[in-house]
């Protein structure tokens, strides 16, 4: 998420474009903690209290509840950071990250003329577990103009969950798309954990077709993952 966020700003600030990065509990925190700015542009750290707690999803039901009740107020923080600007981009980077509740008032309550939702990820199957209090986070996706997704599979997933399909875009992550049919290609790199909801069994899925039409591809995984994902990695494949 962060490299997609440097190039994205990067690539606005080449078109002249003036750029200010709102950010609140995330890695950012810590990593700019003293720092006036944020990739040539403006950044201003918003906080509220408990953000200590984080992104960790095993925190007590208590601790939960005290957590997400001090999130509320977060999306008018937010919202007042942005009044001036013409676009607000948000980027959604897991369930745990931001909440229903602020980003609903942030959708609503910004002056922005368009408001644009990136989601990376939202573990779907982890998010319409019975009695996750987020399970009503897709709705809220309904008040952004524009919803961008990195694959095909993310925006069918979305759909169902109900985000009108005309406002959803898919923007692929890292590069063009490579047609190894095409391509004299002897390896394939993948970088990530070898998790099924990154999509790394669909490329399992395409690693064999080349297989059995006699195509040898060698595949190298490189990420942070424990053994568990790796053991079932190797399961799959």
């Amino acid at each position: 998420m962060a490299n997609y966020s440097e190039n994205l700003i990067n690539a606005l600030m080449r078109r002249d474009v003036s750029v200010k990065v709102v950010t609140s509990h995330c890695v950012c925190k810590n990593n700019y903690r003293d720092s006036s700015s944020l990739f040539d542009g403006k950044y201003f750290l918003v906080t509220t209290p408990f953000d200590s707690y984080g992104d960790g999803p095993h925190r007590s039901r208590i601790r939960s509840l005290v957590y997400r009740t001090s999130r509320i107020p977060l999306g008018l923080l937010y919202a007042k950071q942005c009044r001036d600007s013409d676009l607000l981009h948000y980027q959604q980077s897991s369930i745990f990250s931001f909440g229903e509740l602020p980003l609903l008032t942030l959708l609503t309550q910004t002056k922005a003329r368009y408001k644009v939702v990136t989601i990376h990820n939202l573990y779907l199957d982890r998010l319409y577990r019975r009695g996750n209090p987020l399970r009503l986070l897709p709705r809220v996706y309904k008040y952004a103009d524009a919803v961008i997704v990195h694959t095909e599979q993310q925006k069918d997933r979305m759909i169902k969950a109900g985000i009108p399909e005309d406002k959803l875009h898919v923007v692929f992550l890292g590069g063009q798309q490579v047609n190894l049919r095409g391509l004299v290609r002897t390896k394939v790199a993948w970088f990530g954990s070898p998790e099924k909801f990154k999509g790394f069994f669909d490329l399992l899925k395409a690693l064999r077709i080349l297989r059995d039409e006699g195509v040898k591809i060698n595949l190298e995984v490189y990420g942070i993952y424990g053994k568990e994902a790796e053991e079932t990695a190797k399961k799959e494949a």
